[in-house]
């Protein structure tokens, strides 16, 4: 995945193995016109002052934090970012964080 001009590979893992990348909600914003992935809004779980916003990036659901106040419908497209710090790799087996 190529995300703000980095690559994010994931860790060195035994060929049976299939790492998966986690990312917080918090974690995924609004990139507005920056580099990001163009992403199209799926469903909106208002929260009261926050709402949780799912979005389809390139086939998969992604959830993302927005402001109550954040004007979003679904079928909208949207673009997304994350810092690759802010990113994960997990044992798609046993669940255990792997970097």
């Amino acid at each position: 995945m190529k995300l703000h001009r980095f690559a994010l590979a994931p860790p060195a893992v035994a060929p049976d193995v299939t790492a998966v990348l986690g990312i917080r909600p918090e974690a995924i914003r609004p990139a507005g016109t920056g580099p990001g992935v163009d992403a199209t809004v799926i469903d909106i779980e208002p929260l009261g002052h926050e709402a949780l916003v799912t979005v389809d990036a390139a086939g998969t659901a992604l959830t993302m934090r927005a402001e109550s106040g954040a004007v979003l419908t679904v079928g909208q497209p949207v673009r997304i970012a994350f810092q690759p710090g802010e990113a994960h790799w997990f044992d798609g087996t046993t669940g255990e964080r792997t970097d």
